[in-house]
């Protein structure tokens, strides 16, 4: 797994900048995404995919220790779409 150092290093150097600017950067592009996905609209990153929240409504289910029918709460899913080019799963 790759974590945020190393990314903001590798960005740092494309850049040609410092990490610690990169991080910062890379930190309110994330807080963007976020901010405009909790408005209800998605987000399209051209080249790498788009980011949307999907509403899955309440439902019955099967507690799988009990076997008792329940009913699962409706609730808001963060759902990625990857673009073509990187659809290599």
């Amino acid at each position: 797994m790759v974590g945020i150092n190393e990314i903001s290093d590798n960005v740092a150097r494309r850049v040609k900048t410092t990490p610690e600017e990169a991080k910062r950067i890379i930190y309110a592009l994330l807080d963007e995404i976020v901010e405009t996905l909790r408005d209800g609209k998605p987000v399209n990153i051209r080249g790498f995919g788009m980011f949307y929240v999907k509403y899955r409504a309440s439902r019955r289910g099967t507690n799988p220790r009990t076997g008792e029918i329940i009913t699962i709460p409706p609730r808001k899913v963060l759902m990625f779409k990857p673009n073509k080019k990187i659809k290599f799963l």
